[in-house]
């Protein structure tokens, strides 16, 4: 998307729920869920990958070399009574 947005136009997308698009699960306490421009016609080159982890699983740190792209990874620690 090289263009300006048109916030006008009823096929812009400015919302979307990410629980509706599972990228990878384990089982119901290790998932991820992504939202790209596929579900969101606003991203440019953004995606967003909610990730949820139980108490001994990790994503290892890692870089993609082969794509012109940056991401941040950010942490939310929750408890859950299990």
């Amino acid at each position: 998307m090289d263009s300006p947005i048109d916030s006008t136009s009823p096929s812009t997308q400015f919302t979307f729920d990410v629980n509706k698009n599972s990228f990878f699960r384990k089982d119901n306490y290790n998932f991820m869920n992504i939202l790209g421009i596929e579900q969101l016609n606003t991203l440019d080159h953004l995606s967003l990958i909610d990730i949820f982890l139980s108490r001994g699983n990790n994503i290892e740190p890692h870089y993609h070399r082969n794509l012109p792209s940056w991401y941040i990874a950010f942490l939310v620690l929750w408890q859950f009574p299990y």
